[in-house]
């Protein structure tokens, strides 16, 4: 498996109603704080697949905009999974018949969401011990407290106006299965390094974790 390398990998304290299960960790940092892992937060790949055991999830994603809408060309995305330690596994894009773009969730009054892609029937796979079928959405929408205050750790710190949040969710809260409600994963930006002025301009952009949310049961 590849390895995916992240500063300070994260769960939401504050926001825990998003999909933490009762009795978790208060977040991955406190986690790797009592393995005697450091906040610099380099992810090591150092896990053997035969005992590798998925305790937290996240996403990465690339899609376009054009004319504030999202479009479903080239929209592409994957899980990564960290064991308790933060050893890390990326699977391989999720399959499916393609994302398409859809009415994005509401997130309340102090967040919404501008663009959501989503996909009815995905299979993820190519992660040790998790496979997912299922539906999935990301999109693009308000930067979340908690991963601004993270910023610092990828260096964007002095550029958080121009960041837009990512967001994804996992299955239905009406439905059977694994779910998780709308979670602040990460920041969107536009791919090709073109700064932004906080608002969703046309273009590809690459969506990137900061935070990880407890893989849910079935």
């Amino acid at each position: 498996m590849r390895t995916l390398v992240i500063s300070s990998l994260v769960l939401l304290s504050a926001c825990t109603d998003y999909a933490v299960k009762d009795g978790a960790p208060t977040s991955a940092f406190d986690t790797a704080q009592e393995d005697g892992a450091s906040d610099s937060g380099d992810v090591q790949d150092t896990a053997p697949d035969d005992t590798f055991e998925a305790t937290w999830l996240t996403l990465g994603a690339v899609a376009r905009v054009e004319g504030a809408l999202a479009v479903a060309d080239g929209a592409v995305a994957n899980f990564t999974l960290a064991d308790a330690d933060l050893a890390a596994r990326t699977c391989d894009p999720v399959v499916g018949e393609g994302f398409v773009p859809s009415t994005p969730p509401s997130l309340g009054e102090d967040a919404s969401l501008q663009v959501w892609w989503s996909m009815e029937a995905v299979t993820a796979s190519g992660c040790t011990k998790w496979d997912y079928s299922g539906a999935i959405g990301f999109g693009i929408g308000t930067l979340d407290p908690e991963v601004r205050a993270r910023l610092g750790t990828v260096d964007l710190e002095a550029e958080a106006d121009t960041l837009l949040g990512a967001w994804f969710s996992l299955g239905s809260a009406t439905g059977s299965g694994p779910y998780i409600a709308p979670f602040p994963f990460g920041y969107a930006r536009l791919s090709d390094g073109t700064a932004g002025d906080g608002l969703l301009a046309d273009g590809e952009y690459t969506l990137t974790p900061l935070l990880l949310v407890a893989v849910p049961g079935e």
